[in-house]
């Protein structure tokens, strides 16, 4: 299944419009990769870990 990048933003990043829709998610997919944080070097993350930050393709064919 082909994917496209979903990053929550109010403009397109290939054009910078600020024409945009949101996509809806019932949130099923399929994990693509993830990755186990261990350390944060960011003040707001310095009391939590180890935590899995993950991509994932959702059924609606966006990642």
């Amino acid at each position: 299944m082909p994917s496209r990048p979903f990053t929550p933003r109010a403009h397109c990043n290939a054009c910078g419009s600020l024409d945009t829709t949101w996509n809806v998610s019932k949130g099923e997919g399929e994990v693509y990769t993830f990755s186990v944080i261990m350390q944060s070097r960011h003040p707001a993350f310095k009391d939590i870990g180890p935590y899995a930050l993950a991509y994932v393709d959702l059924d609606e064919g966006f990642r």
